[in-house]
């Protein structure tokens, strides 16, 4: 004899309320999955100048989790094009060189995992200013005559700062000809000029490219001399 109508009725609904809970304790909870999710993916953490010369800026990153296949860091050259660097996945530094001094950049840094490309994390630098020359650019001065004749005469000079590699020691006969030209080492700080004419007037040059001093003078007359 089988149940009362009402019975199998509670049965069944019985039946049916434990297959679903049964199937709602099996999926997973919301948090849960979007934990593990998040976690699967990498995330990258700051970038950061360090070195900054006028040419060149060092750029340092962190990996906040996971790990990254490569990197990418785009910026924009002096002439405003845009550049892309891509970098191995293991790496965390890089010098970025090539740069004009005095300038601005913002550099803008990628993840790659797999086909996604995520970020970017991005900062600034200011290329630092060309340093002045410490070296001091070589002087002339005092150029002296001494020991006139009528047939020559020597120049003296100095050099109160800097080097010399060479002289170089023009002069000319007022109204006569061209210029001659007498090459001095650099070591020296004098020339005896020889075949001049007797009681002529000479116009007197001495240095090279970056320095000259000048000045007239006249031989002896034969008479005197």
């Amino acid at each position: 004899m089988g149940e009362p109508p009402h019975v199998a009725r509670q049965l069944l609904l019985g039946d049916l309320a434990t297959v679903y809970a049964a199937a709602f304790a099996s999926l997973p909870d919301e948090d849960e999955e979007e934990e593990e999710e998040g976690a699967m993916q990498p995330k990258l953490g700051e970038l950061s100048t360090s070195d900054v010369t006028k040419d060149s800026v060092h750029l340092s990153w962190t990996v906040q989790a996971g790990s990254f296949d490569s990197f990418l860091l785009q910026y924009r050259d002096a002439e405003g094009k845009r550049q892309a660097l891509p970098v191995d996945g293991g790496s965390r530094t890089l010098i970025v060189s090539d740069l004009l001094p005095s300038r601005k950049y913002k550099f803008n840094f990628y993840g790659i995992s797999g086909h996604k490309r995520l970020g970017p994390i991005s900062t600034n630098a200011v290329t630092a200013f060309p340093e002045a020359s410490s070296v001091t650019p070589p002087r002339l001065e005092q150029l002296l005559v001494s020991e006139v004749t009528p047939t020559s005469l020597r120049l003296r000079w100095d050099t109160p700062e800097g080097d010399f590699d060479t002289f170089l020691v023009r002069y000319r006969a007022k109204g006569r000809g061209p210029a001659q030209e007498v090459p001095v080492p650099g070591a020296q700080r004098s020339a005896m000029l020889r075949g001049l004419r007797p009681g002529a007037v000479y116009g007197l040059w001495q240095g090279e490219e970056t320095a000259n001093v000048h000045r007239a003078a006249r031989t002896s007359s034969l008479g005197r001399y």
